[in-house]
């Protein structure tokens, strides 16, 4: 999957990527109109003079569909659509790869229909584009390059793109489709974006890190650049610079993500996965018995980074046991964390702090006290004894009801004489 970097109208940023090393450019004739009046033929071999530089020609007519209000007329644009075919783009076309279709939506049907034989005559090079509402199988059939607009995809659509390549071979083009989730599942050919100008235009911080493309808002550019600040110095970057907000330079690191991202892309949808050499020391005696490379065991005990292979068993809680293991695990998990961020802290200037290690550390404390908190032993018991209705006549009735059973005296003993064997008599005096 090719990367074309759209934006090249603009010749600081032509030059920026030309001198970063990405050849890849999207150049937008629409966006182009509003810098060059065309009063004489256009050459695109004046704009880049380079010849390894790789040219994608975009109509631009995204933002005349998208701004209804602002397009020309439909008589301006039918003559916009024969300037843009007759005198930019046949005079260029033995120096560009492809060149996108002048698809305005309110450009008249007869006179798309009318250019139709010139786009099949260079059918090699021009990209037609599909619009939801065209039937998309029978135009990967007949077109060998297919445009997707950025506002027509999602998952769906980009799963049945999947088959439709496989089946009919076509080559599709993204336009502004830079979605990660996106990318790694329609098989686009090539895409074109302006992305990588948001920081210079938003103030976003855009880096390629733990293998993934991550876009952080203006809001977070300050934590993003300490958290990434030393990946920044070992990439050759000026974090004064970047500090300042230096346009330059913050394009450079977008630059760089972007290429480190495609590269990761690519190798994954080819089958590969980058790893880093390891040298083997001569002479290792070979493991007399099989050794399973994914346990943990054999990892050092599992203090070394999880690779790629590793496929550890799903983990299964039905026990207070396995609960509380998985607790301890995830409050180690956290502690782990807590370190990472604090050697990262030691890395940085005096007087800096790192803002996520006091959110790592709240965490943690969040989870210990929670988790003490349910180590803690209670046992509380509680009886309640209701009766819904006098009459009846349970257990509960009889002992605690209306019509309990009186409770009846236990019968006097009967009085015997002390002592056995002893007549009752009278005394008579004499």
């Amino acid at each position: 999957m090719d990367l074309y970097q759209a934006g090249t109208e603009f010749p600081v940023y032509r030059r920026l990527l030309i001198a970063e090393g990405h050849l890849k450019h999207s150049l937008s004739y629409w966006a182009l109109r509003k810098r060059n009046k065309f009063t004489k033929p256009f050459d695109i071999n004046a704009y880049y003079n380079d010849p390894a530089v790789q040219i994608l020609i975009d109509s631009g007519t995204y933002s005349l569909n998208h701004n209804p209000a602002s397009a020309p007329t439909a008589d301006e644009l039918a003559d916009i659509a024969d300037h843009y075919y007759d005198e930019f783009i046949q005079p260029n076309l033995s120096r560009i790869d492809f060149f996108v279709e002048f698809d305005a939506a309110r450009l008249d049907a007869d006179h798309r229909m009318k250019r139709l034989p010139w786009l099949e005559e260079h059918r090699a090079k021009a990209v037609f584009v599909w619009h939801p509402g065209q039937d998309l199988d029978e135009i990967c059939e007949n077109w060998p390059n297919v445009a997707i607009p950025k506002d027509a995809i999602d998952n769906n659509l980009a799963h049945r793109l999947a088959r439709i390549v496989r089946s009919t071979g076509v080559r599709l083009f993204g336009l502004g489709i830079t979605k990660p989730d996106l990318l790694q599942t329609a098989p686009f050919h090539a895409v074109t974006s302006t992305s990588w100008l948001s920081p210079s235009q938003f103030g976003d911080t855009i880096w390629f890190s733990g293998g993934e493309l991550r876009r952080y808002p203006k809001k977070m550019k300050d934590r993003a650049r300490k958290r990434h600040r030393q990946e920044f110095v070992d990439a050759g970057y000026d974090i004064d610079l970047i500090d300042q907000d230096d346009p330059t330079e913050v394009l450079r690191l977008s630059i760089y993500a972007w290429s480190r991202y495609m590269e990761k892309l690519n190798a994954s949808i080819r089958g590969v996965t980058p790893t880093t050499p390891n040298t083997t020391e001569p002479n290792v005696d070979f493991a007399s018995n099989t050794v399973d490379t994914q346990s943990l065991q054999e990892r050092h005990q599992g203090v070394t980074t999880v690779a790629p292979w590793h496929r550890p068993d799903n983990p299964t809680i039905r026990t207070k046991e396995q609960l509380a293991d998985a607790e301890a695990t995830v409050l180690e998990l956290q502690l782990g964390r807590v370190y990472k961020r604090a050697r990262a802290e030691e890395s940085y200037g005096e007087n800096e702090l790192d803002p996520v290690l006091s959110e790592e550390i709240d965490r943690w404390s969040k989870l210990a006290a929670s988790k003490r908190k349910a180590d803690e032993a209670s046992v509380s018991i509680s009886i309640k004894a209701t009766q819904k209705g006098a009459a009846e006549t349970g257990l509960i009735s009889r002992l605690f009801g209306a019509q309990e059973t009186p409770h009846h005296a236990l019968p006097a003993t009967p009085s015997e004489a002390a002592e056995q064997n002893i007549v009752d008599a009278d005394v008579i005096e004499d």
